[in-house]
């Protein structure tokens, strides 16, 4: 499979683009210093993989910075995703909790990427009357883990998960979507 690009019009002699292609499967990344055609051929396709080109072509993401600002900017959003991965909430970076730099992190992801500035809550629990919920009542959480707001900025919305409350023979359960 080949995918032909034409560029043109750069902005000085020294410029240059660069692009990753993908797919679910594939992925390429190619950078072009030049005016004029090029191709990529790509060989040994799964054929799920020349399905889904065929239907779905090819998502390009091109990288306005240099290598090196791009390489500090995918540093800086994997800090989002790096810690809280255990089940001790005392062990540190490997811990069940968010360690503090990932909160910094996915609290930049949001401001930057969706205009979004979280404040913090001096309230940290709530008690609350069980006999209060009822079936159908909506819960929206978040989680400075990297993943919700990564929900959050690909849905538009302000809450990675939503949890509805559901009775069932009198009892109390709380069910995710």
């Amino acid at each position: 499979m080949t995918l032909t690009i034409d560029t043109e019009s750069a902005d000085s002699l020294f410029c240059k683009d660069w692009f990753m292609f993908g797919t679910a499967e594939v992925q390429h990344v190619e950078t072009f210093y030049l005016s004029g055609k090029h191709q990529i051929v790509f060989k040994n396709l799964s054929p799920d993989a020349k399905a889904d080109i065929k239907e779905n072509g090819f998502h390009v993401y091109m990288f306005c910075d240099g290598y090196v600002d791009t390489f500090i900017s995918a540093f800086n959003f994997a800090l989002q995703f790096l810690g809280g991965f255990g089940t001790d909430p005392n062990t540190p970076i490997f811990g069940s909790h968010v360690p503090e730099y990932m909160v910094e992190a996915n609290l930049a992801f949001l401001n930057h990427s969706m205009n979004l500035a979280l404040e913090e809550r001096p309230i940290t629990s709530y008690n609350y009357d069980e006999s209060l919920v009822n079936s159908g009542d909506f819960f929206s959480i978040l989680r400075l883990d990297g993943l919700d707001p990564i929900i959050m900025y690909g849905s538009g919305s302000h809450a990675g998960h939503s949890v509805m409350a559901l009775r069932m023979d009198g009892e109390l359960y709380i069910v995710e979507s």
